[in-house]
């Protein structure tokens, strides 16, 4: 008898114990689930610093001329500055900031998952603002007690500039950690405030899970000439009571000024875990700012216009 009830509270004990612990052979994805999102903050894009000036005068005939080697130095004496002119500006798409979007995955057989993840918004600052989003497609092969690999493909705009990103990703899992990073190549399509180039790109980023309800993330990414850093908590406060609601915060400084700094919040509906759990089991990638460096606003131009004096 007293065997018995010695193991029944092994038993017991084993299960509580390992409730909230992914076990390898587990499905990639546990059930169809999502969550949806609303972050509200500050952007600005960067400005590729310097800009470039252009010397010239208006000679005897009315037209504009450069000056030779950009240099006017040697009419000193018998032109007249008429004006400088600026075109173009820093930060043309700066300004208060808000996104609402969602993530979403389901399961395809056991070992293979999808997760989808979108993001629509807006700057209201500088050049009339500009309208934006971005949707991620990731594919992968994975397992909760060890991590996933699969391509994703990317695309994301602000005002009427824009790239389209296709690379491989993988995640990696390690006691309270998790690994990621991801490498692909960005066609890019720059606009009238925004240049972006393509090239060879690539993001990475660890996150830490101080206790299961929550996360502490901190990574970097970039390429085709931009780099930045981004960095996001994010937070469980109500996990018995209201498991599907996190707060968080993140932020992004980039390149040549780029700088963001967002608040927001997530419902999550699915299986009710703790973030930790969620975050292996249910929707695996998480949301970043990663990508958000490539936008860049061009550095004004000045032309400095003089007039050769009539004698």
């Amino acid at each position: 008898m007293a065997k018995g009830i010695g193991a029944c509270l092994v038993a017991a004990l084993l299960t509580l114990l390992t409730a909230g612990v992914a076990r390898a052979g587990d499905p990639a994805i546990e059930e169809p689930n999502g969550l949806l999102g609303l972050e509200l903050g500050y952007l600005r894009t960067g400005s590729n610093g310097g800009g470039s000036i252009i010397n010239g005068e208006i000679g005897m005939d009315g037209q504009f001329h450069q000056c030779p080697g950009n240099d006017c130095s040697t009419m000193i004496g018998r032109t007249l500055l008429v004006s400088s002119t600026t075109s173009g500006g820093k930060g043309q798409l700066s300004g208060f900031s808000a996104f609402g979007g969602g993530q979403f995955a389901l399961p395809v057989g056991h070992d293979f998952g999808m997760q989808l993840d979108g993001n629509l918004g807006g700057v209201a600052g500088g050049a009339g603002g500009g309208g934006g989003g971005d949707a991620i497609i990731h594919v992968f092969r994975g397992d909760p007690a060890v991590g996933l690999f699969g391509p994703m493909i990317d695309y994301a705009a602000l005002g009427d500039a824009g790239y389209l990103r296709a690379g491989a990703e993988g995640q990696y899992y390690w006691r309270d950690v998790t690994l990621y990073g991801s490498a692909g190549y960005q066609w890019a399509d720059s606009g009238t405030n925004v240049t972006i180039g393509s090239g060879v790109v690539g993001c990475g980023y660890v996150a830490w899970y101080p206790n299961d309800s929550l996360m502490l993330l901190a990574g970097g990414g970039g390429g085709a000439g931009e780099f930045g850093g981004f960095g996001q908590i994010e937070w469980q406060p109500f996990q018995r009571r209201d498991p599907g609601a996190t707060l968080f915060v993140e932020g992004m400084t980039g390149g040549d000024d780029s700088l963001a700094a967002f608040a927001g919040f997530r419902y999550h509906f699915g299986a009710g875990n703790s973030l930790e759990m969620r975050h292996w089991h249910e929707l695996p990638l998480r949301d970043t700012l990663c990508g958000m460096e490539q936008f860049v606003a061009p550095s004004p131009d000045t032309m400095n216009v003089f007039l050769t004096k009539r004698e």
